[in-house]
């Protein structure tokens, strides 16, 4: 007989998963949803700022235990956003702006903890619903601990939605250090050969993951190096069309229904041994 604490944990599976749906059968599929990953320190909550240039920044200290979701876009787009709800360790709050540089965006900040509750929760109940995710990490700490489980996480579980890698601090880079840094002040070579090593490094450590130095976008939010291009590929890069769209949705629907299938099956068996039926049954 299957224990209380089997039971209990098939229902709460059951419940979070209803949730998931119920976020992504309820957004508006005219918006365009960006997932911000990556570690607290490596700029990630900063570089949101620079790209918003915002009044009413987003709080960049924020602690390595923080576990809030906040969805941030244009106040026009309150009537289609997802419910805010609270479950289990995640709670999704919204920030709603003006810039009408995000009319069609919807910008997800997610936490940088590398618990592996919170990235449990945080790939299987909330990053489904997105359409590009956007990992971010640091020139000074290019692929730290916390970083390999979320991405390891994210890749396995999601490897349907298209990732880009942004690397801040790429004053890293800088020519002559008595010097501003700034694009003449830029030591591309020593970049690009960063860019093919941290690639290479991404490859062997993430299974699964296809990337190449090109992939890999480098910034800096102090200088505003390449903030424009980050912003332009957000904003105004090419957009999805319909063919991409349709095989990415139709991906995420098999992705919900493998779960549910899973699920009542071992419902359906549990009422069955119950109630005294041949056990395990056969749903096929």
């Amino acid at each position: 007989m299957k224990s209380d604490a089997s039971t209990a944990q098939t229902s709460r599976e059951l419940s979070s998963l209803q949730l998931s749906l119920d976020q992504y059968s309820g957004r508006n599929q005219s918006l365009n949803y960006y997932g911000f990953l990556g570690h607290f320190s490596a700029g990630k909550t900063t570089t949101i700022n620079s790209l918003l240039k915002s009044d009413d920044p987003r709080p960049t200290d924020q602690h390595p235990t923080n576990t809030s979701i906040t969805i941030i876009t244009h106040k026009n787009n309150q009537a289609s956003l997802i419910g805010t709800h609270r479950r289990g360790e995640l709670a999704v709050g919204t920030s709603l702006k003006e810039n009408e540089l995000r009319l069609e965006t919807v910008i997800v900040d997610t936490p940088g903890s590398g618990d592996p509750t919170i990235v449990e929760e945080m790939v299987r109940d909330f990053l489904p619903i997105c359409d590009t995710l956007i990992y971010v990490l640091s020139a000074t700490a290019p692929l730290d601990n916390s970083d390999v489980p979320t991405l390891k996480k994210t890749i396995d579980e999601l490897p349907f939605i298209p990732i880009k890698f942004v690397v801040t601090r790429a004053n890293e880079f800088i020519k002559d250090t008595q010097k501003i840094f700034s694009e003449d002040n830029y030591d591309a070579e020593k970049a690009n050969d960063f860019c093919t090593k941290l690639s290479r490094r991404l490859q062997n450590t993430i299974q699964g993951l296809s990337i190449s130095p090109e992939d890999i976008i480098l910034i800096d939010n102090i200088s505003g190096y390449n903030i424009d291009l980050l912003k332009y590929i957000i904003f105004s890069g090419e957009k999805i069309n319909t063919e991409q769209l349709v095989k990415l949705h139709t991906h995420k629907v098999a992705y919900f229904a493998q779960p549910t299938d899973h699920l009542r099956t071992l419902f359906v068996n549990h009422i069955m041994y119950h109630l005294h039926f041949e056990y395990p049954l056969n749903l096929n």
